[in-house]
């Protein structure tokens, strides 16, 4: 009685897990990328402060050379970082970093994402 049990018990595992892998597949999500750009944290360094940002795409497609702008507004004027992320998976993150010369915590810190190409 107990094989009969465990025997039930495993293939409706596997009716299950077959069913699970199959949606996946087959489902598919033609939107294009959709990548939104957050301050992870900010961190005094030698040269300056590095802005640790993470990039995050929610959109079906993936994104290549993915670029980032970090603009810091102070009262003494503007500064402007950029950086490059090579690739940003559908609904997939990634960090990096942006370095400015003065405290973004000063001033007002504006990301955006400027482009991407398809891969």
């Amino acid at each position: 009685m107990a094989e009969r049990i465990a025997a039930v018990l495993g293939f409706a595992f596997l009716v299950v897990a077959v069913g699970y892998f199959l949606r996946g597949g087959l489902a598919t999500d033609d939107s294009p990328p959709d990548v939104a750009v957050t301050v992870d944290s900010i961190l005094p360094q030698r040269d300056g402060f590095l802005v640790e940002i993470r990039a995050f795409n929610r959109g079906g497609a993936a994104a290549a050379a993915v670029t980032v702008e970090g603009v810091l507004r102070t009262g003494s004027g503007e500064e402007r970082a950029e950086t490059t992320f090579d690739f940003v998976p559908a609904r997939s993150e990634r960090a990096g970093g942006l370095v400015f010369r003065t405290d973004p915590r000063r001033g007002e810190l504006e990301l955006r994402v400027l482009g991407y190409s398809a891969p």
